[in-house]
Parts: C-alpha cells; structure tokens; sequence
C-alpha cells in the first residue's frame, strides 16, 4: 500500500518542526497532488515494507512524509512516486535530514535526494 495525501491534522504546520527557524532550503517545497503516491523503504536496495503513511510535500530536492517507523538521521532510504500521467514511476535514493515523533505515534521526516528531481519531473507531481 502506498502513501496518498490524505489530510492529517496537524501535519502541516507541526511537522516542520521549524517554524522560528531561517529557511535554508536550495528549492521551494509544493503541495503534491491528490493522485501521487509515494513508498519508502529502508535501505538503498528498496527492499522490505513500504513504511511511508501520507505524502506532505515535494522539492527538487527531496520530500515531507509521514512514516509508520523511525529512521535514525542520516539513514538511507529508497523513494518511488507515482501518480496518474506518470509513465514510470521515479526513483530516487534518499537521506534522512530530520525526524519528528507525532502525537499519532508515527513520524514526520524530511528526506534529502542524493540525486534532485528535474523542475519540469516534480511539477507532474506538484498541485498547479
């Protein structure tokens, strides 16, 4: 089963975990589509449970989920998305940059890509 975008209360402000801190990211995070799916699975090889629970947001650079399981930072991890129009869906090793522990018992993370999406690839994800 994969992760949609569903609502989830309180993800979207709570998991950032960084609401008084300066924004250093390198692209602008987008709202992804209703029809994006996305699996994250533990290790560069891709294999065992897809962990990942709701997909929050997409970059060029990597992604805002919600996980079924903790990841220590800096761990590695196999991220697919797919979504209605995709062809094939895109596959990008990806680290841990932070993780957050939700009232739900899940974990909000944000992953980093080892390589980036191109701009035109993440818009057919990203909401107009």
């Amino acid at each position: 089963m994969s992760a949609s975008t569903t609502p989830h209360s309180n993800v979207q402000s709570s998991a950032t975990g960084q609401s008084s801190e300066v924004n250093r990211r390198s692209s602008k995070r987008m709202a992804v589509r209703t029809s994006v799916t996305v699996e994250i699975r533990k290790g560069a090889m891709g294999l065992g449970a897809n962990i990942a629970a709701q997909f929050l947001d997409i970059s060029e650079g990597g992604v805002r989920v919600i996980v079924k399981a903790d990841l220590p930072k800096q761990a590695e991890v196999e991220v697919s998305l797919t979504g209605h129009g995709i062809r094939k869906p895109i596959k990008r090793l990806a680290t841990v940059c932070w993780s957050m522990k939700l009232e739900s018992g899940e974990f909000a993370m944000g992953l980093n890509f080892d390589k980036r999406i191109a701009y035109q690839e993440m818009t057919n994800f990203a909401r107009p």
